[in-house]
């Protein structure tokens, strides 16, 4: 390991915005909206659980 870095826990999470219908173009501000709470939300749930 580097000097200077620290063992700190990191988590990424991804998701898949949007489709591959013509109609993917015109959602893909609506579904990054709706993804990004899901994410959010699902990174609270596995800290919660993390914690116990």
């Amino acid at each position: 390991m580097k000097e200077g870095r620290r063992k700190a826990p990191f988590l990424a999470v991804r998701a898949i915005t949007g489709c591959t219908d013509k109609e993917a173009k015109d959602n893909f501000e609506e579904n990054c909206k709706k993804v990004s709470e899901k994410s959010a939300e699902f990174v609270r749930l596995l800290l919660k659980k993390w914690k116990e």
